[in-house]
């Protein structure tokens, strides 16, 4: 009930400021048109596998970083590094935390070349809470995808964002459960949803008022993404 009543308010809202925005992005359905072309890619390039290999994503959050002006990225969960060399190409500063040191080590000697690209070792709450005080002032583009081992570190990423970054950033986060869509499928933990309800008093620390959107991709089994900013950025960018 609560994940309904969140969306019914935020749909409300976006009505009447964000009307280029809808607040659900499908892409399975149709293609949205707006102002954002991604860059020109060869299958060689990782980049292409991003999101889950749904590149499709990528042009509406390449939308939202010029729209807003954003030019750091925070990514937990590099694992491979597709969805990390996407952000490369559009951002100037990308900062992408692995838990495993394996997969660390793998992925950032391939992606060796990309000099804008800084890899962190470590779980994703405790790197949030050393790196982010350096970032503080800058407005941050957050993709939270550190969800795949025993720790689900979703709730603890999203306080640490909110001691640096309250109403002064963009969250993205991966396998989302889009409302009424039991056609597309989202991560569960120990019983718990990748949901609204799930992190429904985390986002009030983070966001005094927001804006939200429910990104489907092409293909459902690439996952939904959940996205939210401040309310206000919408207003000051369309007036």
């Amino acid at each position: 009930m609560k994940s309904f009543l969140v969306l019914l308010s935020c749909l409300l809202s976006q009505a009447l400021f964000a009307k280029e925005l809808p607040p659900l992005i499908d892409f399975h359905r149709a293609l949205p048109t707006w102002d954002a072309t991604p860059h020109q890619r060869t299958l060689s390039h990782p980049e292409n596998l991003a999101f889950n290999t749904a590149p499709e994503i990528g042009a509406f959050i390449e939308y939202l970083v010029k729209e807003f002006g954003i030019e750091i990225v925070v990514e937990t969960g590099t694992y491979r590094g597709f969805t990390t060399a996407f952000f490369s190409t559009i951002s100037k500063e990308v900062h992408t935390i692995e838990v495993v040191e394996e997969i660390y080590e793998e992925t950032k000697g391939a992606l060796k070349d990309r000099s804008n690209i800084t890899f962190h070792l470590g779980s994703s709450d405790l790197v949030l809470k050393d790196l982010l005080p350096s970032l503080k002032s800058k407005p941050v583009l957050f993709y939270l995808d550190a969800h795949w081992y025993d720790k689900w570190p979703l709730r603890q990423e999203l306080e640490e964002i909110s001691k640096t970054h309250k109403d002064h950033c963009v969250i993205v986060i991966d396998d989302f459960k889009v409302p009424g869509r039991k056609d597309i499928p989202y991560d569960k933990y120990k019983k718990n949803a990748c949901s609204i309800d799930y992190i429904y008093e985390n986002l009030q620390k983070v966001f005094s008022d927001y804006a939200i959107h429910f990104v489907i991709p092409k293909n459902y089994a690439s996952r939904a993404k959940f996205i939210a900013y401040p309310k206000k950025w919408v207003t000051t960018t369309h007036q």
